[in-house]
């Protein structure tokens, strides 16, 4: 309850320190907010990517450790940094708590958001302030490389027309993914992450945004936001149950989307092998009734049961999505 108590506070004050800055002269510049957690390994090669996208622009690169057991490895690579800020948390939250503290501190018109295990690729910020510019919207997102490993990537991009964000991503098979999001504050609302939600944060950034009436802006350029997904699925080779049913009870009202938010977690379910949550995600199709014996399920059934599936199967993995993408097709509207 205190835990609770604290982030509620913290988001309050986020909130209040935003509001009490929106009149200031805003500061030509970039600030990149960097959510860190055990970070230390690989957050200096995330440090200067930005560093390298950051050349023709003033800039701040903010990171906020959420009480980190390697801080002091953390504040020794921060010294080797000009431009560099480290927030530490005095206890453990979330990712949402980080960034909100990030936006709220930042000093610069232009936010960007990166996770601590993704990259910038040098032209990333000079052309997507220059798409900004542009356009007159408060926040943006975009494509970006989905990394398997070093070597092997897809792209994932959108191209049609984006109305409503819960459309896009659960039945429009679109991403909305935090490390491509951008903020231009003279155009910003004010809009924040859920300080409560510990899983699914930049979805429910987007649905949130887009139910308080932020304009919101899709970057047409070319990826240049490389999405580490090995190292995404290091980090996470349990899914958390609890948090995906918070955030299925606070933003997913319909049936469809709770549908199709489902299938995409059955699939991951398989990949890490996650028979609790797995089980879990069965028992939401049983009580929504939604075809809970027809194929897919059966062969999911098995897939999970099977020992060949592994983590680092790329191939196995786009086999798997493009099973899931056909199947949902060819069952829309039933």
């Amino acid at each position: 309850m205190n835990l609770r108590f604290n982030i509620l506070l913290n988001d309050f004050l986020s909130k209040w320190y935003f509001e009490m800055s929106k009149d200031e002269v805003l500061e030509y510049g970039v600030s990149v907010i960097i959510p860190i957690r055990n970070s230390s390994g690989y957050i200096s090669k995330t440090i200067e990517s930005v560093i390298s996208s950051s050349t023709s622009i003033p800039y701040e690169i903010i990171l906020i450790d959420d009480f980190s057991n390697d801080i002091d490895l953390t504040k020794e690579i921060v010294t080797k940094y000009e431009n560099v800020i480290l927030l530490q948390k005095n206890e453990k939250s979330n990712a949402s708590v980080s960034r909100n503290i990030g936006i709220s501190k930042s000093k610069y018109r232009f936010v960007f958001l990166l996770d601590s295990d993704d990259l910038f690729e040098p032209k990333y910020i000079a052309d997507r302030i220059k798409f900004m510019n542009r356009n007159q919207s408060g926040i943006y997102f975009g494509p970006f490389k989905d990394y398997h490993n070093e070597a092997d990537y897809n792209i994932v991009t959108f191209s049609g027309e984006i109305n409503d964000l819960r459309d896009f991503i659960f039945l429009e098979h679109g991403d909305f993914r935090s490390s491509t999001i951008s903020i231009d504050k003279k155009n910003y609302l004010g809009t924040l992450f859920d300080p409560l939600q510990d899983k699914h944060q930049d979805w429910g950034f987007a649905i949130r945004c887009d139910d308080a009436g932020e304009l919101i802006c899709y970057d047409t350029d070319n990826p240049q936001v490389c999405i580490c997904k090995d190292r995404h699925m290091q980090m996470s080779r349990t899914m958390n149950v609890s948090a995906s049913k918070y955030f299925i009870n606070t933003y997913l009202e319909s049936e469809k989307y709770i549908i199709s938010f489902i299938r995409k977690h059955l699939l991951l379910c398989v990949l890490i092998k996650d028979f609790n949550a797995y089980f879990f995600f069965k028992e939401q199709t049983a009580f929504i009734n939604i075809l809970n014996n027809n194929f897919f399920y059966r062969f999911l059934d098995v897939l999970i049961t099977c020992d060949f599936i592994r983590l680092k199967t790329p191939n196995l993995i786009r086999l798997l999505t493009l099973f899931y993408i056909k199947f949902t097709i060819l069952i829309k509207g039933k």
